[in-house]
């Protein structure tokens, strides 16, 4: 027998077996959906097998269905919803374009004045872009000048970002930036307020920590010395040298891709 759904040419075997008119045949399948998922429920003969087993009987996993009838395992992975992977939790009732917007010219504002008083959520997620930017700028690379370029807005903005902020960071290995909430909440909506500002300039709201001086592996090489374990520490202390002298080679070589602009 075949399925016939009214449409010549586009025939298949039926499931279903006696049936040959289109009608008839999706009377059955309605039939058999209802009585698929009715046997699914809890107490039934269907649902004493694990394997078939959902804490929703009335939409039941598609192998549950698949093993009971293949038409109503297809039906049941028409319903199957994707994952929500890598959504966006927050909007601020922006779209992308208005969004990107906002937070490129928060991020200019706060390069200018370097203290800038805004929403704890848009603070939280601008002092990211406020890193960013800084990292990208110890490099002093035509690449690295361009992509500031294309983030913050005004030129005046642009050469405080190579010239003052990072030689002023050119120590510290990140966290330029800090979030401070304030005491009271926005008169109105009622949101809470912060205070996201640059760390290590004068007139800041709380003295911050000078950057870790801590050499690679020195945490793991104390560890083995109260263990009095010689060839453990000993292989620390390679391995302390070959990343201190990686890391001496890239600034060497950022240093002398770095574009040197007169004032």
């Amino acid at each position: 027998p075949t399925l016939s759904l009214g449409t010549a040419g586009h025939e298949r075997p039926s499931p279903i077996p006696g049936e040959t008119h289109g009608v008839d045949q999706m009377q059955a399948l309605r039939t058999m959906a209802a009585g698929a998922i009715r046997s699914l429920r809890p107490g039934t003969a269907a649902m004493a097998n694990p394997l078939t087993r959902h804490p929703n009987p009335i939409f039941p996993t598609t192998g549950a269905l698949l093993a009971q009838n293949p038409v109503m395992g297809w039906l049941g992975f028409q319903q199957t919803r994707e994952m929500r992977h890598q959504m966006l939790r927050n909007k601020f009732s922006r779209t992308k374009q208005h969004r990107i917007a906002l937070f490129k010219n928060l991020t200019t504002n706060l390069i200018e004045h370097e203290r800038i008083k805004t929403t704890l959520a848009k603070a939280k997620w601008l002092k990211r872009s406020a890193d960013r930017v800084i990292t990208t700028a110890k490099l002093g690379t035509l690449n690295a000048r361009r992509k500031i370029a294309g983030i913050v807005r005004t030129k005046d903005a642009q050469k405080k970002v190579f010239t003052v902020l990072a030689e002023r960071y050119k120590d510290r290995a990140g966290g330029y930036t800090r979030v401070l909430r304030c005491n009271h909440n926005r008169r109105g909506d009622n949101a809470p307020m912060a205070y996201i500002e640059y760390v290590d300039r004068p007139g800041e709201l709380r003295p911050s920590k000078p950057p870790a001086q801590r050499l690679p592996y020195s945490k793991i090489m104390r560890r083995a010395m109260k263990r009095n374990d010689v060839d453990y520490a000993e292989y620390a202390r390679e391995m302390q040298e070959a990343q201190v002298k990686a890391e001496n080679w890239r600034k060497a070589s950022v240093a002398r891709k770095k574009i040197h602009i007169d004032p």
